[in-house]
């Protein structure tokens, strides 16, 4: 795995914004994969932010809080996740972003959603990220 990941590295570069896409939804491996590389990515490179393509309304008022604070169980907090996104894979990379965040406490991994309550994306994609580090600035000011 450490190999995958360091071709992954090789990819990803020097970049500060890294997309992950699936070829389908509800599958486990492809799910397993990307907490595997998101993961990699928070550990290794220094990331602080992840956006899912899932509830903007349920990260904010479920999800992020749980990351932020281990506060119920990720159990709990991954039935907010839309149903592609409802797995084992998801609540365990939750916990994990819940542990990361406990021993980390002033270098927190953010967690956003990108589709509007309505299923809507936000915005599109582009605009969903700009306003992802629109946030991420405004909390870095406070």
């Amino acid at each position: 795995a450490d190999a995958e990941l360091s071709a992954v590295g090789a990819i990803v570069g020097n970049a500060q914004v890294v997309g992950l896409g699936e070829a389908a939804f509800r599958t486990g491996g492809f799910v397993r994969s990307k907490a595997q590389i998101a993961r990699w990515l928070v550990e290794k490179r220094g990331f602080r932010a992840i956006a899912l393509e899932t509830s903007f309304g349920q990260v904010e008022d479920t999800i992020r809080p749980f990351a932020l604070t281990c506060r119920g169980s990720a159990a709990e907090a991954a039935l907010a996740y839309d149903d592609h996104w409802r797995s084992t894979e998801m609540r365990d990379f939750t916990q994990w972003l819940c542990e990361f965040n406990r021993a980390h406490p002033s270098d927190p991994v953010e967690v956003f959603g990108l589709v509007q309550d309505d299923g809507a994306q936000v915005r599109g994609i582009e605009a969903s990220a700009l306003e992802v580090v629109a946030q991420l600035e405004t909390m870095r000011a406070k």
